[in-house]
């Protein structure tokens, strides 16, 4: 029971792995042969191509596919780096190309940082640290991140995407700017989003009855710029999802305008105390939190301070949090819609 998955993405590289405390050491040499015996295999990447091709020959006929591309691509402006994956894209892809991006992005261990969380002896992990991963090569090389985009979306921008033929419509609005990022600051504009979903449940979803569901999410990025956005989603019929927009602008905008209830407050904390206490006992969690702090070189036992956060949570807060971060100076709606009204019996 012991996997090890490395991964590049856009600002980071590296390894994910897990395994029962009995398979460490079957662990560390999965890390070792996945960062210094890459084996490229042929067959298996020919098999990859076709079962993406027989995936992606369907891409442009599902609706969520259409509605997904028509959003990043907007929100890139062009950008090279985020562009659909289509069965022509797949075909760029050469084998000997990516092994060389693979092994000097991975073979080099300078700039590795290794977390190791959950049930472990230290004792027995210490010598399996030494022989696997102290053997490592790094030679030292220093890297500077370089910010490639996409820039932020300036102004307002709102689409249309028609397709499909069932009597749905999904709507996304997003919101978007510029921040200096701070823990309080993070936490607050986190917290603002959680109030704000709880009063468009309460009005698209139990007063118009509208939809199902209503989410929002409120964040502070850290790299490769400092900026903030607000996503709110839902789903509804094709006619009702104008009325629902405005909705969630007037919503926000009382957000912005009033001072919420000592008790909203008393709700968005015992929502954030119940989350957390089913996170901390989750490996996930701990990886997740402590991984991030190593990056950005903050203090580790920060992650135990939620609860101070919570604790100094007030109305006051979560309306100059509102009044920040839900500014529609840039704002983008992107609307999916069937491509024909469905038929009344």
């Amino acid at each position: 029971a012991a996997n090890v998955a490395p991964f590049i993405d856009e600002l980071n590289e590296g390894l994910n792995g897990s395994a029962s405390p009995k398979d460490l050491e079957t662990m560390m040499q999965l890390i070792w042969l996945r960062l210094q015996a890459p084996r490229p295999d042929t067959s298996a990447f020919q098999a990859m191509i076709q079962q993406y091709t027989a995936a992606l020959a369907n891409k442009d006929a599902n609706p969520q596919s259409v509605f997904g591309d028509t959003v990043s691509v907007t929100l890139a402006q062009g950008n090279a780096r985020v562009r659909p994956l289509n069965v022509a894209r797949l075909q760029e892809l050469n084998l000997k190309r990516m092994e060389e991006i693979y092994r000097d992005r991975l073979g080099d261990a300078t700039d590795l940082t290794f977390l190791f969380v959950g049930t472990i002896d230290v004792a027995a992990l210490k010598p399996l640290v030494e022989q696997w991963i102290g053997a490592l090569p790094a030679s030292g090389r220093k890297e500077v991140g370089k910010d490639v985009g996409p820039k932020l979306l300036m102004g307002a921008v709102d689409k249309t995407v028609k397709k499909g033929i069932a009597p749905q419509s999904n709507s996304l609005v997003l919101l978007t700017g510029s921040a200096e990022w701070t823990r309080e600051q993070s936490y607050l504009a986190s917290s603002m989003g959680e109030l704000l979903e709880m009063r468009l449940l309460d009005r698209l979803r139990e007063a118009m009855g509208g939809t199902y569901g209503v989410s929002v999410s409120a964040s502070l990025s850290r790299a490769p710029r400092q900026e903030w956005q607000v996503a709110v989603q839902f789903g509804s019929a094709p006619d009702r999802a104008e009325a629902l927009y405005k909705a969630v602008l007037q919503e926000m905008d009382s957000l912005k305008r009033v001072l919420p209830s000592a008790a909203e407050v008393e709700r968005v904390r015992e929502q954030q105390r119940r989350e957390l206490e089913v996170a901390r006992k989750q490996n996930a969690y701990w990886m997740s939190a402590l991984a991030t702090k190593i990056e950005f070189g903050d203090d580790p036992s920060s992650v135990l301070q939620a609860e101070q956060l919570m604790a100094a949570l007030t109305p006051a807060q979560l309306m100059a949090a509102a009044k920040k971060y839900l500014d529609t100076a840039n704002i983008a709606r992107f609307v999916l819609q069937p491509e024909a009204a469905p038929k009344v019996p």
